[in-house]
């Protein structure tokens, strides 16, 4: 080959497009690698360690309450499994968590969507009621937000499931086991809320709430019932163990300013009530 030819050769360069895409597929490529030796870092016994024991401290510093994790493993952050959660007040703990599951869909989150689709607690145990917080939080003045509108984070939890809840009787004077199932979305101003709450111990003894809340136009609607068989909840959370059950029917409906509805009670023993309310929620109302 000629001097010339050589020189022609050594003169020929890239376009300037050519370069920038070898330099943004190198660094497209060097993040990922990044996200991926993080990602597998966080999978590590260490870090896990490491991450419950923030979780941890970070709780502790309110001072109201203290929640520990023992035994955080899985997939993080797609696929959690806690061994056992215990939250604690200033006298202990007074609640414990048992195997808990927690697993998201991941390509949702590329969307703006929060998809979890189960958060499954095999047993909760509640030994007391908590103590109250020894320091009173006085109020701050917030910004007026009068006029603007809200919009929600998209977050749909399709089940939610505590196989057994267990009150100690200092809890409600009896022990006492339920089973909850739940299921709540938001989407734009929209808040939906299905759940379940049965006494183990009798069948027929349950809660159901079914809840829709309009952000924006400020609107509820909702209805919940409940009944119980004589020593039940609420009548161990009043203190009238000998009431011979306890049926409770609500249903509201309307705007904040004036929601409607229909009281529907019976304290077996003690009395009945049978009445329609109307009642304000807006504090530009009250």
């Amino acid at each position: 080959m000629s001097d010339t030819a050589k020189n022609d050769t050594k003169g020929k360069t890239r376009p300037a497009w050519a370069k920038w895409l070898r330099w943004a597929l190198f660094s497209f490529l060097g993040f990922i690698l990044f996200l991926t030796l993080l990602w597998a870092g966080v999978q590590t016994r260490w870090a896990k360690d490491r991450l419950a024991t923030w979780v941890t401290q970070a709780t502790a510093e309110t001072g109201a309450y203290r929640l520990s994790l023992h035994g955080l493993d899985g997939i993080l952050p797609f696929f959690i499994r806690v061994d056992r959660v215990t939250v604690s007040d200033a006298r202990g703990p007074w609640l414990e968590a048992h195997e808990t599951d927690v697993v998201l869909k991941p390509w949702p989150l590329f969307r703006g969507i929060l998809d979890i689709e189960r958060f499954h607690t095999e047993k909760v145990a509640i030994s007391r009621r908590p103590a109250p917080p020894q320091e009173e939080i006085e109020p701050k003045d917030e910004p007026d937000q009068s006029g603007r509108v809200l919009s929600l984070p998209r977050i749909l939890i399709r089940d939610i499931r505590i196989q057994r809840i267990e009150l100690n009787q200092a809890v409600t004077g009896t022990p006492l086991t339920y089973r909850l199932e739940t299921r709540a979305e938001t989407l734009q101003q929209r808040i939906q809320v299905r759940g379940v709450l049965e006494d183990l111990r009798h069948t027929d003894d349950a809660l159901h709430l079914k809840a829709v809340y309009d952000l924006g136009a400020q609107y509820l609607s909702a209805r919940l019932k409940y009944h119980e068989s004589p020593r039940g909840l609420v009548a161990g959370l009043a203190g009238v163990k000998d009431a011979q059950g306890f049926e409770l029917d609500v249903q509201a409906e309307g705007p904040l300013s004036g929601i409607t509805g229909r009281l529907n009670a019976d304290m077996g023993g003690y009395g009945r009530a049978d009445l329609e309310y109307r009642l304000s929620l807006d504090p530009d109302t009250r």
